[in-house]
């Protein structure tokens, strides 16, 4: 975590009144699987299109998830499946702030 803590030091902070400009249109998450030795290459090269968006002060937020689902797994399942029209079960407690959330 340390290590890239370091490589967003160069990152510009987007400006969280930028944030509440956009908090009415749809979220969509993207995330992708690399090697952590491809950080080296990716953090940088990412620098002139995004932006960090710091939680209490920090580029990195740290929480813990807790996910609800059914004896046979249907949320999950229907994750894994694609399915567009489906619930997410979830606490997160955010570690940093010291909040939960539903």
């Amino acid at each position: 975590m340390e290590r890239l803590t370091h490589l967003l030091e160069d990152m510009r902070e987007f400006p969280p009144e930028d944030l509440q400009k956009r908090s009415l249109q749809r979220r969509v998450d993207t995330k992708f699987l690399c090697a952590a030795t491809a950080l080296n290459d990716l953090v940088p090269a990412l620098g002139g299109d995004y932006g960090l968006l710091l939680a209490c002060g920090e580029p990195l937020a740290r929480y813990r998830t807790l996910y609800f689902d059914s004896p046979d797994r249907r949320f999950y399942h229907q994750h894994r499946r694609g399915r567009r029209d489906r619930f997410k079960v979830r606490i997160r407690h955010y570690l940093d702030r010291t909040v939960s959330k539903l």
